[in-house]
């Protein structure tokens, strides 16, 4: 995808076209001109950027070997510092603004639809059902997420048989192909959202088989939350507006779904946790993304040290 897009962009017909000068020129152009025009913040980042110089690089080491071009023509493209040009910063939310997330996720479904029926609305009791069991499904997978550091594409890969609720420590397990290292991993749970997950998987259950009893592990294959959308951006941003929290602070620093991961390593840091196993938690292979990434303590904190 890159390699063509490339071609594209520079018109470039055969080998003898291609040029390391005129791909770091195009690069560098794609940097600063937008790609919607209406949004300035549309240029390519640096890790788009990265990404296209290791595909030509990756690309004419090929054609070299395969003795197509004498020498790799993309052989040291200039990259770009990814750390320097973060133009999306997380902030981590506050014990505080999560209860409130919860609170108001869980409400926000049946609220919303009365709110847009008007107030004579009369809902049939199993349209009010579902909606609070939306609710209720939404803000408990918002809160393992926050909890335990879950990214929102593992979170939603994780089934009904892999929690592990009533072992010592409850966890869930993460299967390899699922996490972002690909090496799986167990994702131990307090004990109150061990309960909190148990009472909701029997709640699931209940209604996956119509309250008709079924074979024990009938259900292990299916998804432990119920029917959670994979892109979750828009919704996210209005169960925060229906909760009081801003898209942004003053530093300009943002909330989305992954920020929920950012308050896990943020709150293990506020309890005192080593770095070390910080990084466990977080499952990070390098102590220094634990450290610099995804711990954000306040001014408050430093003082309170101090």
């Amino acid at each position: 995808r890159y390699l063509l897009a490339g071609r594209d962009g520079m018109g470039w017909a055969t080998l003898r076209d291609a040029d390391r000068a005129e791909l770091e020129r195009w690069l560098s152009m794609r940097a600063v001109t937008p790609r919607d025009p209406g949004n300035p913040d549309s240029v390519m980042g640096a890790r788009v950027h990265n990404a296209y110089a290791v595909a030509f690089s990756a690309f004419g080491g090929w054609c070299a070997r395969q003795g197509y071009v004498k020498v790799n023509p993309f052989s040291g493209v200039m990259k770009r510092d990814e750390q320097a040009d973060r133009r999306r910063i997380r902030r981590a939310l506050s014990p505080e603004e999560l209860a409130r997330l919860f609170d108001a996720t869980g409400k926000r479904p049946l609220e919303e639809r009365k709110k847009n029926r008007g107030s004579d609305a009369n809902l049939k009791p199993e349209t009010i059902d579902a909606l609070q069991w939306l609710g209720r499904t939404r803000a408990l997978a918002y809160k393992t997420a926050a909890f335990t550091g879950l990214r929102w594409g593992e979170l939603r890969s994780i089934t009904i048989g892999a929690a592990r609720l009533d072992a010592s420590p409850p966890h869930l397990e993460l299967q390899a192909k699922d996490e972002k290292a690909r090496r799986g991993a167990q994702i131990p749970l307090q004990a109150d959202l061990a309960a909190e997950l148990a009472a909701y998987v029997a709640e699931r259950k209940k209604r996956l088989t119509g309250q008709r009893s079924a074979f024990p592990g009938a259900f292990d294959g299916k998804s432990l939350f119920d029917g959670l959308p994979e892109k979750m951006s828009r919704v996210f941003e209005k169960d925060c507006k229906a909760a009081g929290i801003p898209k942004h602070d003053g530093a300009g620093r943002v909330i989305d779904v992954h920020a929920l991961r950012v308050s896990f390593g943020t709150m293990l840091a506020k309890s005192g946790v080593s770095l070390q196993i910080a990084q466990r938690a977080m499952r990070h292979s390098d102590p220094k993304l634990t450290a610099n990434v995804y711990t954000h303590l306040a001014l408050l904190d430093v003082a309170g040290a101090v």
